[in-house]
């Protein structure tokens, strides 16, 4: 999440005997930052709960905003005049409640909250953040439980944490007890939150800081293993080299890519290439990051594996072909007993270029095998 807030909630219901006594369930105002970016806000909102049974509840939601951005995201909530009232008791009396929570993409996160004029069961009190819950109780009429109380827990939350921050300025858990024949009882009410604020810190653009080995053979195969920041399991993508105005060559060998689980590094598989340096490419959801000739293919040694036919005429002439590796069609060329053949005269074999055919040039000597 990053920027959202509800400022007034209200979730309460109870049932004593099958039969329900309060029914209450609203929420006044909510801003969502747009998740391309931007602010959502709603302003001067009058509290009611529609609907409601054995519960009423006043006051104006001021303004509640979020704010998404690349450099942070907001959220904050500001509540005046509240009253809350439960089964004909006034529960809770606020003159001004604001939440706020701030979570910058560099920095501290922060939440905050101010409370003017809180009134539990019509008794001023003082809520102080995380500290113990303020309680109260009044009594009340309830058909079917005896010695009826209704029972406020309040709260006030500022919590921060390394990726975002939370603010409630008011947390009200209500309860009801009594007897029902002669058994006591504890009925859950339910939840009244006033001014809440929360956010979440925008990931950090990814960054690339070491690839290790940052060479490897032109055929792949090289694993190599890329550190930095900001890249995500299951959802991160190594290419090598771009190809401008289509996008890039994507490793074939995507299965072998592998991110630790706190995306600071990555294995990958490289795909063929050609000798030289590449750019290497981490691409992720919305965002990329490239290290410009991170990469360098080496040429593959050349390597003569077989040799075809092993002998001829000392006049020449005589068509062979070398089986191997490492090959450069067109900037190969073979030396047969100091004799050099260009490039030129060779002939490549298309389905494997790697078996140039040359024919052997005339020699005045013995009949010898190459």
């Amino acid at each position: 999440m990053t920027g959202a807030d509800a400022p007034c909630s209200v979730d309460l219901s109870a049932e004593v005997a099958g039969i329900a006594v309060i029914t209450a369930g609203a929420t006044i105002g909510t801003a969502t930052a747009p998740a391309a970016g931007g602010t959502d806000t709603e302003t001067l909102l009058a509290i009611s709960i529609p609907g409601a049974l054995g519960v009423t509840a006043s006051g104006t939601v001021e303004e509640v905003t979020a704010t998404r951005a690349a450099d942070g995201s907001s959220a904050s909530a500001s509540v005046n005049g509240l009253n809350l009232t439960v089964l004909g008791i006034d529960v809770l009396d606020a003159a001004e409640v604001t939440a706020t929570a701030v979570c910058p993409q560099i920095g501290a996160t922060s939440a905050d909250t101010t409370l003017v004029g809180l009134e539990l069961f019509g008794t001023t009190v003082t809520l102080t953040a995380n500290t113990p819950a303020v309680v109260g109780s009044a009594a009340v009429v309830v058909p079917g439980l005896l010695g009826a109380s209704l029972n406020a827990s309040l709260t006030r939350v500022e919590t921060t944490t390394a990726t975002g921050a939370t603010a409630i300025t008011v947390r009200a858990v209500l309860t009801l007890s009594g007897t029902v024949l002669v058994v006591p009882v504890t009925i859950p009410v339910g939840i009244v939150i006033v001014a809440e604020a929360i956010c979440g810190r925008p990931a950090a653009a990814p960054t690339t800081a070491t690839i290790t080995p940052d060479e490897g053979p032109q055929s792949g195969g090289q694993t190599v293993t890329i550190t930095g920041t900001g890249f995500v399991p299951g959802d991160t993508t190594v290419i090598f080299e771009g190809v401008p105005g289509t996008g890039f060559t994507v490793n074939p060998a995507g299965t072998n890519l592998v991110v630790n689980p706190n995306g600071t590094s990555l294995t990958v598989v490289t795909p063929p290439g050609s000798p030289g340096a590449v750019d290497v490419t981490v691409l992720l959801p919305g965002d990329d990051v490239t290290a410009p000739d991170g990469f360098t293919y080496e040429p593959v040694p050349p390597r003569i594996d077989t040799v075809s036919p092993g002998q001829g005429p000392t006049g020449g002439g005589t068509t062979v072909t070398v089986g191997g590796s490492g090959f450069v069609p067109g900037g190969t060329t073979v030396t047969i007993r100091a004799t050099t053949i260009p490039a030129s005269r060779s002939r490549w074999h298309r389905t494997v270029a790697r078996r140039p055919s040359v024919r052997r040039p005339a020699r005045p000597v013995t009949p010898l095998s190459w």
